[in-house]
């Protein structure tokens, strides 16, 4: 096979009842050379969702019940069944997108691994001078909890002022203690062409999961235009989203991602 550096891989043990991911540090064919192999992945990357929002509407995303969405899947869907039965394929892809929140709830209760956000894509349109957007999820490893008890929602983000350029042109939103990113909202307001965001941050219980160094992923590009495309911006291997920072240009805006590792319980100790 063509693994690269990063692939997830799963070993099962001849009992068959633990699954345990390891990431390939390098892969060497049919050489001589042993293949070398990581410590266990304590988050296991998902594809990116498809884009969540559609210019000037509002953005929702949860990461334990929204990860695996496909939008253009859904759209396809949707507009199929439309066809159908004489309705929009909007308000169809509205309904499966509701159905698989749902079914991600669902999930979630019945004690399935939890999810963080691993990556933050954006694009700018011009005529509607706004953003969409779109996320990448890891499946968190090594048994943490969440703490639902404890969710903060931290405080929204302010709107551009013409009247005033620091007043929303920049600010910065991040998660206190052992907490993480686990829902983006977003409202779009036209009078503005601005968004104000809401973050919500989900703490792990005691014992279960710890959060180690920051680091921070910014998007590399060489001109102005190339700060209203994200690029598929990703956080390190290992790390979730906990923080995020923003800037007004022109009439769009560009972001840079903090993040923090994940520690088992073991390794906080």
């Amino acid at each position: 096979p063509s693994c690269k550096a990063g692939t997830p891989l799963v070993f099962m043990p001849c009992a068959g009842d633990i699954e345990q991911e390891w990431f390939l540090e390098e892969y060497v064919g049919q050489g001589c050379k042993v293949s070398k192999f990581g410590g266990p992945a304590k988050v296991v990357p998902m594809d990116w969702t498809g884009w969540i929002n559609e210019f000037d509407e509002t953005l929702d995303f949860t990461s334990d019940s929204q990860c695996s969405m496909s939008m253009s899947t859904l759209l396809q869907s949707g507009s199929a069944s439309a066809h159908a039965e004489n309705t929009t394929a909007a308000d169809l892809v509205q309904g499966e997108l509701q159905q698989q929140t749902n079914q991600g709830e669902a999930e979630r209760q019945k004690g399935f691994e939890p999810n963080g956000i691993i990556g933050w894509d954006w694009t700018f349109d011009d005529d509607k001078n706004d953003n969409r957007y779109k996320f990448r999820c890891g499946t968190l490893k090594s048994g943490p909890e969440i703490d639902e008890d404890n969710i903060e929602e931290l405080k929204k983000t302010e709107f551009v002022n013409d009247q005033d350029e620091n007043d929303g042109k920049t600010w910065t939103r991040k998660c206190r203690g052992n907490s993480f990113i686990c829902r983006v909202q977003a409202e779009h307001n036209s009078d503005d062409e601005d968004r104000s965001f809401v973050f919500s941050c989900c703490p792990f219980k005691p014992g279960t999961a710890a959060l180690g160094e920051e680091a921070t992923s910014a998007p590399e590009g060489k001109d102005d235009r190339d700060m209203t495309n994200g690029r598929e911006l990703q956080v390190p291997r290992g790390h979730i989203l906990t923080g995020v920072y923003s800037l007004r240009k022109d009439q769009g805006r560009w972001f840079k991602l903090y993040s923090r590792e994940l520690l088992s319980a073991s390794d906080a100790a």
